[in-house]
């Protein structure tokens, strides 16, 4: 009876810290780990650089114009200028060649006719924003032949016109970074989602399998049961501290240099945040996902204890996410992103738009470090009366007697 009672002065840190080392070792030399962690970088990466492809390419339009439409194609070239598009006028001299260049796509389009009447000669139909440049120099082109023919000066007339303008009174300060804001809050609060329910899945499949394997009384023969749980909450937890940390720094490191994200202080600042709400938000959900695995003894069973968890994790996503891409300053969201559970998602999301407060972050960490205590504190409790009762599945108020 002496060495099993010798086997249990296991010190508390160093109980914790064995079983993590074991989910760390062998959870990070998974090939599962290896290849789809890398497999998501290389998507992100990928996606990052076709955006910022997409975003930088320019819209280019070939045109040809006849000795006859010459004034059109100047015109054209002034208005893509203007509205942004690209617009390439050549002159030709042989209208049937040309024709034919426009079938084998060398021009996007001809131009032919009169500029009072212009025809647009194209493969099949015309660009809808070429069809819009080109239809508003027809139409200036119409309007000046007019004040020609009223004896005015069409250059006076249009500078004349040009100065005209409506004077404009801003009452709020427009954000030209919100773009980048909102797509930093997207991928945060969805990185956060993703990594919290896929680890906390992790660890309740990991204390159902030792449970039926019936490896969870051999471990309790050296570790108390709340070192058990801690250790396998904190273990899984790294990892998956290491792929969040790993998959958000190389996105911004690829959104700066491919100059997807102009806003590296912001990137970074929501690094930080993804990381700090990672493991606040995860050690509560974790402590949760660990006693609802204590309560059932197969992996068919998992869900029917792990679905009200992640009921709790999708609520902000449904309440409060919504509104605060539609409004960055909510009242709603700003209250439920003090609420521990909720704040993970909503603050970070708060954070990464630019519209949290220190004090107000300061607080929601505050609020969700006391919470995460709780959690622990009753889930270890829990997972002590339940870990080792087998067969049917236990239930709570059993549970809490002990």
């Amino acid at each position: 009876m002496s060495a099993p009672t010798q086997q249990r002065q296991v010190g508390a840190a160093q109980g914790t810290w064995l079983v993590a080392r074991r989910e760390i070792t062998t959870r990070v030399r998974s090939k599962a780990f290896i290849f789809g962690t890398l497999a998501i970088i290389l998507a992100i990466g990928g996606y990052i650089a076709l955006i910022s492809f997409l975003g930088n390419g320019e819209s280019t339009s070939r045109v040809g114009v006849t000795s006859d439409t010459a004034v059109i194609g100047e015109q054209l070239t002034v208005a893509g200028d203007a509205l942004g598009q690209t617009i390439e006028v050549e002159d030709v001299t042989d209208a049937a060649a040309a024709e034919q260049r426009v079938r084998d796509g060398d021009l996007d389009v001809l131009l032919t006719g009169s500029p009072s009447e212009p025809v647009a000669v194209v493969d099949e139909e015309l660009d809808t924003q070429l069809n819009g440049v080109l239809t508003a120099v027809v139409q200036q082109q119409a309007l000046n032949e007019r004040i020609s023919e009223a004896g005015l000066d069409p250059v006076a007339v249009q500078q004349e016109v040009a100065g005209t303008t409506v004077e404009v009174r801003a009452l709020g300060q427009v954000d030209e970074d919100l773009g980048q804001r909102l797509m930093l809050a997207v991928a945060s609060a969805f990185l956060l989602y993703m990594a919290v329910i896929l680890y906390g899945s992790m660890v309740t499949m990991g204390v159902i399998e030792e449970k039926a394997s019936r490896v969870v009384e051999l471990l309790l023969s050296t570790l108390r049961p709340w070192q058990l749980m801690l250790g396998k909450v904190l273990g899984i937890g790294t990892v998956g501290l290491i792929q969040v940390a790993a998959i958000g720094i190389v996105g911004v490191v690829a959104g700066v240099a491919l100059d997807a994200f102009t806003l590296p202080g912001a990137a970074a600042l929501t690094i930080l945040s993804t990381v700090m709400w990672y493991l606040l938000g995860f050690l509560s959900f974790a402590a949760l996902f660990a006693t609802a695995g204590s309560l059932v003894s197969r992996q068919e069973d998992a869900s029917s204890v792990t679905t009200p968890i992640t009921l709790l994790a999708v609520l902000p996503f449904v309440i409060g996410f919504p509104r605060l891409m539609n409004d960055a300053n909510d009242t709603v969201s700003a209250v439920l992103s003090y609420v521990p559970l909720f704040s993970p998602t909503l603050m970070s999301t708060r954070t990464a738009l630019g519209v949290a407060e220190p004090w107000e972050i300061a607080l929601a960490v505050a609020l969700s470090i006391a919470a995460t205590g709780v959690f622990v504190w009753v889930g270890g409790r829990l997972y002590s009366n339940a870990v080792l009762r087998t067969g049917s599945r236990v239930k709570l108020r059993d549970a809490l007697r002990g």
